[in-house]
């Protein structure tokens, strides 16, 4: 018997069997075993990063119960806060102020929906959904009215979608979807 090695086509072959091997237990067993430990890493960042800003809320709650307990001593608190009515009332009125800033900054209202009152701590949520256009002016007025005005006003849900290059002529070419809340005192 000759025990020779193999021809070199035969030698190729085993290394090329030996290499798609290798290729196989990298794509079958090792690729997913990184993909979990990059994907377990990045979830790990990711919990870090929300119990360092839970960490720096609790910080927060000593200075931030002052600062309350201070706003309701001297009254300004109510100046956060819708006048006190029902609920009804007060979305009628927040809907109010919401067509009245909206138009008046030269953007168009398409729809508006009341949502439902959220009670919290010592207060009540009165929310509305809207949709509007708006061109860019128009937009940075409604945004800084809601900011700085008062009472207090609280967004969320915010989606902000511009028409595309192509539609040229459109006068209010950016879309907005939001709710918005204001705040009543006392419980329902």
């Amino acid at each position: 018997m000759n025990l020779q090695s193999g021809t070199r086509a035969s030698k190729s072959a085993a290394i090329l069997l030996l290499l798609i091997g290798f290729a196989f237990v990298w794509l079958a067993v090792v690729n997913p075993i990184i993909a979990g430990y990059e994907r377990a890493g990045r979830e790990v960042r990711m919990l870090n990063a929300t119990l360092f800003r839970h960490t720096t809320v609790a910080s927060q709650r000593g200075s931030l119960a002052r600062e309350l307990a201070k706003l309701q001593s001297d009254g300004r608190l109510k100046t956060l806060m819708l006048k006190p009515a029902s609920d009804g009332r007060a979305a009628a009125e927040l809907q109010k102020r919401m067509e009245n800033l909206i138009e008046s900054s030269g953007a168009r209202l398409s729809s508006i929906l009341a949502l439902p009152v959220q009670p919290s701590t010592g207060v009540r949520k009165i929310g509305l959904r809207l949709q509007f256009s708006a061109a860019n002016s128009s937009l940075r007025k409604v945004l800084h009215a809601l900011e700085y005005g008062r009472p207090l006003s609280v967004l969320d849900n915010v989606f902000i979608h511009s028409a595309s290059a192509k539609s040229v002529g459109n006068r209010l070419p950016i879309t907005v979807r939001l709710d918005v809340f204001m705040f009543l005192p006392g419980k329902p």
